[in-house]
């Protein structure tokens, strides 16, 4: 099973694009994740926000950026790159790093999984209800269910740009209807267009996770 180094550094609010640009410059896996404090805040106080489990944040000033890299031969080529690339970045707008650059190992296992403990059943739209084959849920009146483990694929319904497919295929699909859906990911838009009713429907990714 391959293993990969998460590599993560506190940032401010300013360096975040900078710092983004720098961990997908140097191949970044899958793309580069943020945690944005402050972001998280304003969705939790916002009606659509599902993750309710997750704490207010108090520290709204540090910007946690990450990516994942597979630990082969090149590694420490790209931590080298990272680190030249961050002290150029210092040198143009100046100090932005809270503490060290932080690693942690990660088996592609465990990248699997973490993304469980956040993903409950979910309504969407007017008919769309999204849920974990762990968790069980009786539809009532006219709702579509989509039994969803996507694992290390995109799309849980959570997403607001999922979230906002969904209600717009509710409007749009009808019976004699066609979908493409490309870069499908975990296939959720897919599966919704089919429960609505669509005549037949075509779902591609080139990642092979979601295959």
């Amino acid at each position: 099973m391959e293993s990969w180094l998460q590599v993560s550094i506190k940032v401010t609010h300013e360096a975040v694009e900078a710092v983004a640009d720098l961990l997908r410059e140097v191949g970044a896996r899958n793309g580069v994740e943020i945690e944005d404090p402050l972001l998280l805040n304003q969705l939790r106080e916002s009606a659509t926000w599902e993750l309710c489990d997750i704490p207010h944040q108090e520290n709204t000033e540090v910007v946690t950026v990450s990516a994942y890299y597979p630990e082969n031969d090149q590694l420490q080529e790209k931590l080298d790159a990272i680190e030249q690339g961050l002290q150029t970045i210092e040198e143009r707008i100046g100090k932005f790093r809270f503490g060290p650059t932080l690693f942690r190992q990660i088996s592609e296992k465990d990248w699997a999984n973490t993304w469980k403990q956040y993903f409950h059943t979910t309504k969407v739209g007017k008919k769309i209800v999204i849920k974990p084959s762990w968790e069980t849920y009786e539809p009532q009146g006219e709702e579509k269910v989509i039994a969803l483990d996507p694992g290390m694929a995109f799309g849980t319904g959570t997403h607001a740009t999922t979230s906002m497919c969904i209600q717009r295929l509710e409007e749009l699909v009808t019976p004699d209807c066609e979908v493409f859906d490309v870069g499908t990911g975990s296939g959720i838009l897919a599966m919704a267009a089919a429960l609505l009713g669509a005549k037949s429907i075509h779902a591609v990714d080139i990642d092979e996770k979601a295959v």
